[in-house]
């Protein structure tokens, strides 16, 4: 029996440890708002399959081609990303670093965006998943 309590208490700590090791995002509520918006449009563009619509919070995401070309659609047209894939870097820092600085964010962002694949939407799927490996994202209030 108290075996079984140290493991969960383990487990329960380890989750918690990671996950505070990761820099934590505000992102605006206006900003989600214009995520929406764009998602909308995107959903219906990229053909992106419904079931996958409920795993874009959670990582890792799909990987099949319409939800990374509804993952470059929504930023792309949201500003956040450019035609080549790369986050445009002043708009995705507006974010703001909860548990560490802007700094630490934009160095992030930076490691982020040096991954170069030779397409646009495979570039900006890359680069989306190691913001998710070292950031965690959460909506102000």
């Amino acid at each position: 029996m108290h075996s079984k309590v140290f493991l969960y208490v383990t487990v329960v700590c380890a989750i918690f440890c990671v996950s505070w090791a990761k820099l934590h995002i505000r992102i605006q509520p206006t900003a989600v708002l214009e995520l929406r918006q764009h998602a909308e449009l995107c959903e219906k563009e990229t053909g992106i399959p419904a079931a996958n619509l409920k795993k874009i919070i959670d990582f890792p995401l799909p990987t099949d081609r319409p939800t990374k070309e509804f993952f470059f659609c929504v930023g792309y047209n949201a500003g956040y990303v450019a035609d080549n894939g790369h986050f445009h870097l002043d708009k995705i820092s507006s974010f703001e670093a909860v548990n560490g600085t802007k700094e630490e964010y934009v160095n992030i962002i930076n490691e982020c965006n040096s991954v170069e694949l030779e397409d646009p939407i495979e570039t900006n799927y890359s680069m989306g998943d190691c913001l998710h490996r070292n950031c965690v994202f959460t909506v102000a209030k």
